[in-house]
Order: C-alpha cells, then structure tokens, then sequence
C-alpha cells in the first residue's frame, strides 16, 4: 500500500492539504487545526484536523472504511496522530473520536463542529484519494478487472492497487535455499514416497485448492472434497500435511475439538483445509454432533456455485482423514459418498503391520520432511498462474475439464458427481506439468509419460470409488464374512462340486437355485469376532437387527417371514442369501472348492502311486528272496551229497 503521507513532516502536512483540499470554506491554520473560513478569516473549530489519504473498499468496490492522517495541536506543539481508519457505518456520528483522538476537542458545539467536518470529509471523496481495497481472506481475488492473489506477505500477480489483507497467518512457505526447478523436480519426486494413488489424488487435491475461487466465479466449481481413510498410526496426518499445507500455519482442526469452530475452518480460500482424525470420538453425544457437521460441510461444498444462495460459501478445498468413512444412514450414504472422493491410506510408521511396513516409505517421508519442496514450487506456480488466469486459463481449463469429464464417464457404476471429481484432479495436475515443460524443468516426452501415469492411476482409483449404499454395519458384515471365507475359516461347499477337505461345513450354495445357506448363529459368531478383533471395536449390532437389516436390503430369501429354516446338510437353521446379490463372492466359493478337489484328487494319486509302488518293490523283493533262498537249498543239497 503507498503511504505518501507517513513520511511528511508537520510542516509539509498542512502544505499538503492547503494544496490539495484548501477552498472558499475550509483550511488549516499555522497549527494545523481545523478551519472554517469567516470573513477571509481562519476561524479553529477544533484542535486537530484529518487528512484524508483514501478509501478502503472491497473487491466489489464497496466503501468499507476512510483513512486519515491528522494533527493535533496542544497550545504550544502540534504532532502527528497515528492512522485513523473509521468504518462506514460508524462515520455517520462523531462516536468514534473518543477512541480514535481522545484529546481531540471542539471549539464548538461538538454535533455542530462534526457537521462541518462530515462536510468536509464528502467534499474530499472528489480529490484523487488512495483507494485500498481490504480482502477478508488470502488467495486469489479479482481487483481491477484482474486476478490477484493476495497473501499476508504481500500480493502475487500484476497490479497497481493498494491491497490490504486483514487475515495475519496466511504466509506462504518458501525454502529460499532451493531453486524453483529444484522445487519443481522434487514436488514430483514427493509422488513416489509411497502408493501413487493416494500421492497423486493428494498432489492433485493441492492444485485443485490453489485456483479454487477462479473456478468457482467461471462457473466449473470443483464441487468435492477428499477423505483418506486408514488405521491410526499408518501417518495420515503427518502425510497429509506435507503434501496440501503451502502456508506457514497450518489449515488444521480435529473434528471433534468444539472448542474450534469446524465451520469457520472451511472458509479458508485456495487452499487444502484438513479436518482430522475422523473415528476417535469417545462418547456417542460428540460423535453424532460432529457427524452433523461434518455432512452439512460435504454438501456445501458440493452444492456450491457462484449463484447458490449460501451466507458464506466455502471457496477452498476440505480434507478429511479418520480411521473409517463418516456414518451416516442409508438414504443419505450414496449422495453424500459421491461428493467425496475416498482414498485408502498407505501404511507409513506401523511397524505391527508387518505385511505392509517398509522402512523405505518412511527413508524417503523423512527426506522430504526436511525440505519444502512442494509449497515452494507452488509459489512459482502461482506466478506463472496470475498471468494465465489473466489470459485464456479459464477456456482451456473448461476445454480440459470437459474432455476428461466424457473420458471418465466410460466407468458406469461410479456416481456422475465423481466423474466431475477426477476431471478437477486430472486438469489441474496436467496444467502444473505445463507450467514445468513452459519453464524448461521437463521435457516433453518427461511430461507426456508423468500426464499419462497420472491419468492411468485415476482411473484405478475412481473405479474403487463405487459406494456401497448399504447400512454400513451390514457392508462391515459382508467385508469380513467373504474375507472368512477366502481364508477357509468358514467353510462353504458347493452342491455339484465334490468337496474333500474336513472340517465343519458351514454353508452350501446350491447354484440351481441361486441360495447361499449358511449356519447363521455360528456364522454370526466368527464373523463379529473377526470384526471386533481387527477394528478394535467393543461391540457390534446384534443377530436379529442384523437379519432384519439383510432382510430390508433385499439381500436374503425369507421363509414364512423368518430369517432362518432348516437347510439339507448343515447342522443348525440356516440363513439363505439371493446369489445374485454376490456374484464374485460365489465365484470365488466355486473357484476354493474347484481348487480343493483338484488338490484332495491329486494328494490321493500321489499316495496310490506311493503305495503301488511299494506293493510292487515288496514284489519284487519277495522274488529275488524266493530264488536266493532256493539257491540256498540247491547248496544245503550239493553238500549232503559230497558228505
């Protein structure tokens, strides 16, 4: 902001006025007082004056406030007051002064004396004042007919406007020691630190988050937001954090601290918010309380465009992790499922889950952990961004956004607002590999292979996203019955398949008639204690409100409006599942008893070979033993004869 006053001396202060805003009714005398002209005579209202320097405004032009300079004047010296900023609402008495310029006084009538200044401030707006526009928020605002993006260290993108951001922790994170191909190179290297798919959807949510409000205002919101889910202690957070956090303080809140407004987090503008550690709450109160939240912000972010009638609309990304997805009931899981894209977290720092712990993935996390690679490229990016914004991004990015939206519409059992979703991720990722190929740090080939990986990944990713719209402690039940079942631990045979393993048979599928008959109670008790063993959980819903939740879903036959009857073959009433409902489960079941017969026919080859083999080596020992012991008795014979 230009600050031509703060610099002049008292002297050179009232030449400034008496040179810009001296008439025929005002001016200041020799002590810089304020005053109305009588007779060709100075006549002191006051004992102070105002200067006006300017305007502060909003992006939309809107007068927010004034700004002055002053002088006051104590019979023998006049000084200098500090800035004076007075909103627009409350110029219209002389209230403020008591604050503002508490030793002020008036020669006068004090309503009377501030007339005649209100007079004087409306007849200063016609000079050529300083206009300071105050924004609320960092990021990009449109000022001048031109795109800015305004943070607390000043502003990024060309403009001769006086910007004023009221917000103090929005400092970009800039590691001066690295160049910005250094930067560049490294933020893609960060890509490999563990599974790319989860890398790429947060690189990407990153870059989606940094030109949020452009989109939004041209009418291509990104209408999403992303949760990553895993167990605690794989290193969300700390993952998270290093891949969207481009400012100094970090855009974070636990979702259940409501000592912190959730809501006031989402007003972040072109950046990642994280709510973290979803799952932990340890009352059902705050659980339910957050759940609420929690939902209301994914569809606000969903609905939002530049015409919805939002009091404040959310104009940044939001990221959420927690050990499992928001609860929610049935009607509402599909709707709200598709304005999230889902990610599974890679595991990082456990070193319990041997199958999955790496110490490379953490060699590699700590490497970059060191240096700011990511956010400090981003700063290069912005400035290249500011002058595309202020060209023809916007139609390329539509031309883009709308190729990729018919490219990934060839998935058909994904929900429509999650092909919108990951033409956001895609366009984005592709135009910061532009930004590195226009400077020189790839080349072209390097820039088509990285577009290609990425497209390739998204694609994986956005087939994971089909979302059950069951009951979630029903899908919970169906994961861990058909992991039992691969595992052996429940055994189920197929009727026209022999079967030749041992072991309690606890399920049938009869394929003719499309019925998966499991013994229910037992099944009921393996498979919750599966569930409570590997999600930590004290309890689970209870056999007959599970039965009745498969029997509203359509997921079971019924039998005389019962849940379980007597099935030919299995000890104990059986539950009978429509196989319909679970064709790769039944596949897999038929592939299991495939796979054991083949094996029990092949153990049982083997040990008729084994055992003819023996019968046929004890043959022939018995043969050479029949001839050796005639020999014996052809010599025993000889030497009798001789004797």
């Amino acid at each position: 902001m230009k600050r031509e006053l703060d610099d002049l001396s008292v002297k050179e202060l009232i030449e400034e006025f008496k040179s810009k805003y001296s008439d025929n009714e005002f001016d200041l005398n020799e002590n810089g007082e304020f005053c109305i002209i009588q007779s060709k005579k100075l006549k002191a209202i006051a004992n102070f004056s105002l200067i006006p320097k300017g305007t502060v405004k909003n992006v939309d032009g809107k007068i927010g406030s004034y700004l002055f300079t002053g002088l006051i004047f104590d019979g023998q010296k006049t000084t200098i007051l500090p800035e004076i900023e007075v909103l627009n609402k409350d110029i219209a008495t002389k209230s403020w002064l008591s604050n503002q310029i508490p030793l002020g006084m008036f020669n006068m009538s004090g309503t009377k004396g501030y007339q005649l200044f209100k007079k004087f401030i409306l007849r200063s707006q016609s000079k050529e004042l300083i206009d300071v526009f105050d924004v609320e928020r960092s990021g990009w605002h449109y000022i001048g007919e031109k795109w800015v993006y305004v943070h607390s260290g000043g502003t990024i993108g060309e403009t001769d406007k006086n910007i004023r951001l009221k917000e103090t922790e929005s400092n970009l994170k800039i590691d001066e020691e690295i160049t910005s191909k250094e930067a560049f190179l490294g933020s893609l290297d960060m890509l490999n630190i563990c599974e790319p798919k989860l890398t790429h959807a947060l690189f990407s949510l990153v870059l989606v988050s940094v030109i949020t409000s452009p989109l939004i205002q041209n009418d291509i919101a990104p209408k999403f937001s992303m949760w990553i889910e895993g167990k605690s202690g794989m290193g969300k957070t700390s993952l998270s954090k290093m891949f969207t956090q481009i400012f100094e303080s970090l855009k974070l809140v636990h979702v259940y601290d409501h000592k912190k407004d959730l809501t006031k987090n989402i007003m972040n503008r072109d950046c990642v918010s994280i709510y973290d550690d979803y799952g932990t709450s340890k009352t059902k109160r705050i659980a339910d309380l957050t759940n609420e939240k929690i939902e209301k912000l994914i569809r606000d972010i969903g609905d939002r465009e530049t015409s919805s009638n939002f009091t404040v609309r959310p104009e940044g990304m939001v990221l959420f992790t927690g050990e499992k997805f928001i609860t929610m009931g049935n009607a509402d899981i599909a709707s709200t499922a598709g304005r999230v894209v889902r990610v599974q977290m890679d595991n990082l720092f456990d070193k319990k889950q041997t199958s999955t712990y790496d110490p490379l993935k953490v060699e590699r996390f700590n490497r970059f952990k060191e240096g700011s690679f990511l956010p400090t490229s981003v700063v290069s990016y912005l400035k290249w961004m500011s002058e595309k914004l202020n060209s023809h991004f916007i139609e390329s990015y539509r031309r883009d956004f709308e190729y990729y939206r018919n490219y990934y519409s060839i998935e058909p059992n994904v929900h429509s607002r999650q092909k919108d979703s990951f033409a956001h991720l895609t366009v984005s990722f592709n135009f910061y590999l532009a930004y590195g190929l226009e400077k020189g740090y790839i080349t072209p080939e390097e820039n088509a292979i990285y577009g290609e990986k990425a497209k390739n990944i998204f694609c994986e990713l956005l087939k994971q996203q089909a979302v059950s719209t069951l009951n979630q402690d029903v899908q919970t039940f169906l994961d861990a019955l058909k992991a039992l079942i691969i595992q052996k631990e429940i055994t189920v045979t197929v009727n026209d398949i022999p079967y030749m393993e041992q072991g309690e048979l606890l399920g049938i599928v009869d394929r003719n008639k499309k019925t998966l008959s499991l013994v229910w109670q037992s099944v009921y008790d393996k498979v919750v204690d599966y569930i409570l063993f590997q999600t930590e959980r004290s309890d689970f819903i209870g056999i007959i409100k599970l039965g009745k939740l498969l029997r509203e879903a359509n997921l079971i036959y019924r039998s005389n409006d019962k849940v379980t009857k007597p099935v030919t073959g299995l000890s104990g009433r059986a539950i009978q599942f429509n196989t319909e409902k679970f064709p790769d489960l039944i596949e897999e079941i038929v592939e299991i008893n495939k796979e054991s017969t083949l094996n029990t026919l092949l153990e049982e080859y083997a040990l008729d070979h084994e055992r003819n083999n023996r019968v046929e080596e004890e043959k022939r020992e018995h043969k050479i033993n029949k001839r050796e012991l005639k020999r014996l008795k052809n010599s025993l014979y000889e030497n009798s004869k001789d004797s």
